[in-house]
C-alpha cells in the first residue's frame, strides 16, 4: 500500500511539474512540456543543459513567441491567404509523417508550424521589406558605421551593410517588444531541467 502511494505521488508530482510554466509571454503559459519538446528538437547535440545554455535558448524561443504575438496582433493569424496555407501545410506534414490527428506530438508540431508561418510573415514585413525600401535608412546605417566597414565605399559593402541594418532593425523591433509585452521567466522551474 506504501509503495502504491508513493507511485500515485511520484506521478502526480512529475504531471504538475509538466504542466507548469517556464515563462509567461503577454500572459500566456509557455509549459515546461513544450519547452523542453522545442529544446529536444532543436539543440545541436544531446549533452546534458547547464542552465546558461537553457536560458540562452528559452530567451532566443521568447523572441519568436513574442513576434508570433506580434503577427497575432496584427491579425496575420485570420488572413485568408495565411490559413489557406497552413491548411495545406498541416495537410501535407501529417500525410508525411503519418500522423493521426489528436495525437500529442501532432498538436505541439501544427503549433509550432502555425508559429513558424507567422513568424516567417511578420518578419518579411517588418525587417526584409522595411530593409529593402529603405535607401535612406540603409545609406545613414552605413555613414554612421563607416569605420565598421574600413572605409570602403558603399557600393563596395552594400550587401553587408544591408545584412548589418537587417540586424538592427530586428534588434530594436526585439526591444520594443519586450517593452510592450510582459514577459516573466520561471528560473527554478528552468532549472530543473539541469538536475
Amino acid at each position: 500500500m506504501k509503495k502504491a502511494g508513493s507511485l500515485f505521488l511520484f506521478c502526480f508530482l512529475y504531471l504538475g511539474s509538466q504542466a507548469q510554466s517556464v515563462a509567461v509571454i503577454n500572459g500566456k503559459e509557455l509549459s515546461l512540456k513544450e519547452f523542453n519538446w522545442v529544446y529536444q528538437r532543436h539543440r545541436p547535440d544531446k549533452t546534458t543543459p547547464n542552465l546558461d545554455d537553457l536560458i540562452s535558448f528559452l530567451n532566443i524561443y521568447i523572441d519568436f513567441k513574442l513576434k508570433v504575438q506580434d503577427a497575432i496582433a496584427a491579425k496575420m493569424d485570420q488572413d485568408s491567404s495565411f490559413l489557406a496555407e497552413t491548411g495545406s501545410y498541416q495537410a501535407a506534414l501529417q500525410q508525411q509523417l503519418k500522423m493521426k490527428p489528436g495525437q500529442e506530438n501532432e498538436k505541439m508540431l501544427m503549433n509550432e508550424l502555425k508559429d513558424a508561418l507567422l513568424f516567417y510573415s511578420i518578419t518579411q514585413q517588418k525587417i526584409w521589406e522595411a530593409a529593402n525600401h529603405a535607401e535612406s535608412g540603409i545609406l545613414s546605417f552605413y555613414t554612421d558605421h563607416q569605420r565598421s566597414y574600413q572605409d570602403r565605399p558603399f557600393e563596395e559593402v552594400r550587401d553587408e551593410v544591408m545584412e548589418d541594418y537587417q540586424h538592427e532593425l530586428e534588434c530594436e523591433w526585439i526591444n520594443s517588444l519586450r517593452t510592450r509585452y510582459q514577459v516573466s521567466i520561471n528560473q527554478h522551474l528552468l532549472g530543473s531541467l539541469v538536475r
